[in-house]
């Protein structure tokens, strides 16, 4: 993708290159759900963390990523006991919403071009 820009915040934890790599490939494999023409920026604000530092029976972890492309905005959060499996969770989220609108937008131009079709077969 062309006008990519993410932004990526930790909280209650380093942001280590695994960590961002790992973010940076799971929100690379959302761009083949996103059709983006060349003047349009997409961007993607994640964060990942700890949601408390306190926890008795282990850490828990909480990814929340906000999507502003198409002047839509999308959100997905998760909260797993592993941050990988939160940030999975997240993505799949978000990969279903994106999917969503798309097919809604292909099947609302295809009704409308079939109006046209009738319209001129009969009008």
């Amino acid at each position: 993708m062309k006008n990519k820009i993410l932004n990526i915040k930790a909280t209650h934890l380093d942001l280590s290159d695994e960590i961002r790599n790992y973010v940076e490939s799971r929100i690379d494999s959302l761009d083949k759900f996103i059709d983006v023409t060349e003047k349009d920026t997409t961007i993607f604000n994640v964060e990942v963390g700890k949601t408390t530092t306190a926890q008795n029976t282990g850490d828990i972890f909480r990814a929340e990523i906000n999507l502003s492309a198409h002047g839509k905005t999308y959100r997905s959060e998760a909260t797993k006991d592993h941050l990988f499996a939160a940030m999975d969770v997240a993505t799949q989220e978000l990969e279903n919403q994106l999917l969503h609108h798309k097919t809604k937008r292909n099947t609302m131009f295809r009704r409308g071009a079939q109006k046209i079709k009738n319209i001129l077969r009969w009008g």
